[in-house]
């Protein structure tokens, strides 16, 4: 004699709205057993999941309850038929602040953001950024850095409820120099002593950093040689070797920000080797050695 296990049904299941999460797991609760003969052991555990991960409404709900207990092979269990939504996650998407110097152009790129609430499996790779800052003729102030339309292989935007937050781009003013080196032409013997070159400089927007002093054979702010240690607002030149040189400072802010200074007047070092006093006093170099 065989006996056949007997159907069960599951009464007062529910299967809850869910909000996105990026798993297709289905909340199941409340259900019971219907048909179990007294005094036989049977419970009942519950799951479910649905079709797909993404947000919709009256979704099919796939039922994998199960049986338990010490008399559950007795039995079999015809599955409930379930939906329920899954409703848009909460997403906040946040530019990241940035900063420029004045008479630069700023670059924002697609990756400079942060989000807060994406779900486990999704990534943005990314997300329009856009600043009316960003332009070389932007004068120094703050600007919105605003960003949109995220996208990435693995983001299905409409999963959630999008927040976008502006970042803050700041264009920083150059440093400007209130005191130049001295123009004056000064030409002096291999070896003899001359004045310290001086600068001052305000920081236009942060605070001044520093100073670098620069020496160039051409009359010009730009494409000089970096004086290793220089980087005070006074540099004293060496006169050991012969030649014109020129010299300049370039002042830096805390947003690293630059300005050079104009250059000194020249240096002329003459390569006479011998320094004699002068009928009414000073020196000059003795051509006659």
């Amino acid at each position: 004699y065989t006996r056949n296990a007997k159907a069960l049904t599951v009464t007062g299941i529910t299967a809850s709205n869910k909000v996105y999460d990026g798993t297709t797991t289905a909340p199941l609760s409340g259900g019971s057993l219907d048909g179990v003969v007294s005094p036989d052991v049977v419970t009942l555990t519950q799951a479910g999941s649905f079709a797909d991960k993404n947000v919709g409404n009256n979704k099919s709900i796939t039922a994998n309850c199960s049986l338990g207990g010490a008399d559950a092979g007795n039995y079999t269990l015809t599955q409930p038929t379930l939906t329920a939504n899954i409703t848009p996650a909460a997403l906040t998407i946040t530019a990241n602040n940035a900063s420029k110097c004045a008479g630069f152009t700023y670059t924002p790129g697609t990756t400079a953001f942060t989000t807060s609430g994406l779900q486990p499996g999704d990534a943005i790779s990314s997300v329009t950024l856009n600043s009316t800052g960003a332009s070389d003729l932007a004068e120094p102030g703050t600007y919105a850095i605003v960003p949109s339309a995220a996208t990435g292989a693995s983001f299905n935007a409409s999963n959630y409820s999008i927040t976008y937050t502006n970042g803050t781009l700041t264009v920083a003013d150059l440093p400007a120099f209130t005191t130049d080196p001295a123009s004056s032409i000064a030409a002096v013997c291999n070896g003899q002593s001359t004045g310290a070159l001086s600068v001052v400089a305000i920081p236009g927007s942060g605070t001044l950093s520093g100073y670098q002093w620069y020496r160039n054979s051409a009359n010009s702010s730009f494409g000089g040689t970096l004086i290793s240690g220089a980087t005070s607002s006074s540099y004293t030149p060496p006169t050991t070797t012969s030649g014109t040189l020129y010299y300049y400072a370039v002042a830096t802010n805390s947003f690293g920000c630059t300005t050079p200074s104009n250059t000194s007047g020249p240096l002329v070092v003459t390569a006479l080797p011998t320094v004699v006093s002068l009928g009414g006093g000073g020196t000059g170099c003795d051509s006659a050695t």
